[in-house]
Parts: structure tokens; C-alpha cells; sequence
């Protein structure tokens, strides 16, 4: 199924403990599409289904279109995207960011890291932010150092958003985490 109906949330996530601690699965607007969360959908599934909305909503009138909002967890984990990079994956990936927003499909990418995300991906996304974190992963995400810096007048709860060339701080809405990994290590 390809349409959506009115203010769709979807979420796909390349690391399962992310999408368990973000409760991902009550998360989801219509059960149709928890496919997007079975580890087996990986990134280059979830934007061939992604392809399908957006070509469903091809013909209709941007203003007729009812918000949808992707949330891409961990995909710097994913296959094709932040791993094993694949060239048609990543390129199908920036063609479909710059036209999605005409047919009011939003993407909300939340990484771990920005390793292994391409320029040309970060590029195509026209809103960016960066919460605390590593120099270089506030340079890809932002373009500059400032969400790698200790501020004294923001020490939790801040992001830089880089907004049209321009950046931004702004101030971040946290909720408390109610679910726990049971066990944070592997015995092989």
C-alpha cells in the first residue's frame, strides 16, 4: 500500500535497540507500515517503498497532499546509506530528498554519527541539526564547530540548526527514556 492517510508517521531503523528505546512501534501512525521496522527492511526497501508515495502522490496537487514524516533512525549503520556504501542506493536516496518536500513528505534522519553519510546526502537535506557531538560530525552535519563546543550557557537540551545557510541554536525537547537494554554487552 502506498498511500497514506492523513498525518502518516513512519519510522524504519537500522539498529533495533534504537528503535526499542525510542518505542518506535507505538510510534507508528498505521500498523500497515510497521513493516519499516523489521530489521530485514533495509535502507534500499524502506526508499523503494518511500519511491512508491511519493509516485502515488505524482499527480496530485501539492496542497491535497496530507503531511507524511519519515523518521530514518541509525541509518549511518545502514547498509547501502553508512555501510558497504552503494553508489544507486545513495543516488536514488539524494534525487528522492530534493523532491519529496513538493508532496509534502518530510524526512527526519537520526544518526549516531555522521560517518559514512555522504556530502551529497547531508546536502540535500535543506534543515540540519546537530545536538552534542564529535568535531567532525559537527562539520559534516552543520558545517562548523559549534556542536562539538562545551557552552557554558547551553550544557544540555541545545542544538545548532543550520537552516537555509544559517545557523541557529535552538533549544531541544527531551523526554525521559522509559525502556532499558537489558544486558549492554554480547557474550560470544
Amino acid at each position: 500500500r502506498s498511500h497514506v492517510g492523513p498525518k502518516s508517521v513512519l519510522i524504519n531503523s537500522q539498529v533495533q535497540d534504537m528503535a526499542y528505546l525510542c518505542d518506535a512501534d507505538e510510534c507508528v501512525s498505521d500498523s500497515d507500515y510497521s513493516f519499516l521496522l523489521d530489521k530485514a527492511c533495509t535502507p534500499r526497501l524502506a526508499l523503494e517503498f518511500l519511491k512508491q508515495i511519493l509516485s502515488v502522490r505524482k499527480n496530485t496537487p501539492s496542497e491535497d497532499c496530507s503531511p507524511v514524516y519519515v523518521f530514518l533512525l541509525a541509518w549511518d549503520k545502514g547498509v547501502g546509506i553508512g555501510i558497504e556504501p552503494d553508489y544507486d542506493t545513495r543516488s536514488d536516496l539524494v534525487n528522492f530528498l530534493q523532491v519529496c518536500g513538493e508532496k509534502n513528505i518530510h524526512i527526519i534522519f537520526i544518526n549516531q554519527s555522521m560517518t559514512g553519510i555522504s556530502d551529497s546526502i547531508i546536502s540535500a537535506c535543506k534543515y540540519r541539526l546537530a545536538g552534542k557531538c564529535s568535531y567532525d560530525d559537527s562539520i559534516a552535519a552543520i558545517g562548523t564547530k559549534h556542536a562539538s563546543k562545551y557552552f557554558e550557557s547551553m550544557p544540555t537540551g541545545w542544538v545548532f540548526s543550520f537552516i537555509d545557510g544559517k545557523l541557529e541554536k535552538s533549544k531541544l525537547y527531551s523526554s525521559t527514556i522509559t525502556k532499558f537494554i537489558e544486558q549492554d554487552r554480547v557474550v560470544i
